[in-house]
């Protein structure tokens, strides 16, 4: 399973009143980003240099996205989220998902114990997991 990624920012961020943009545009934003060890973060590194653009460094790094989504509604960032983070969150904190798409995708992995079995609640929500990732793909 993977997950599409969204630069987003604030919807009173100038540039989402645009409505074409390149990547090049981004490179002299403020950006809130995970860790330097984050697929995420490794994903939105390589679009740049995939394009022979400056990796931009993180203004602030965190992996709390309850920061990141309080920060973005100053206006003043932008970030790069999952889609179905994105959907969920959009109306509530004012976000906008800028015109671009990245070349790749975050893979969704489900990691279980080798001689372990798991529950029926842990099987219960895999599938549920599972249900929701599949509907979310299909828009």
């Amino acid at each position: 399973m993977e997950e599409k990624l969204k630069v987003v920012a604030s919807s009173t961020h100038p540039l989402a009143m645009r409505d074409r943009i390149d990547w090049a545009d981004l490179t002299g934003e403020s950006w809130i980003l995970a860790a330097t060890d984050s697929i995420a973060r490794t994903i939105l590194e390589d679009e740049f240099r995939q394009r022979g653009l400056t990796v931009p460094d993180a203004a602030i790094a965190t992996y709390s996205m309850q920061l990141r989504l309080q920060l973005l509604t100053t206006g003043g960032y932008l970030t790069v989220m999952t889609e179905y983070s994105y959907r969920h969150g959009a109306d509530r904190w004012g976000l906008h998902a800028l015109p671009l798409e990245c070349s790749q995708c975050l893979p969704v992995v489900i990691q279980r114990l080798r001689h372990r079995l798991p529950t029926p609640v842990v099987e219960r929500f895999l599938r549920s997991a599972r249900t929701i990732i599949l509907e979310s793909s299909r828009g």
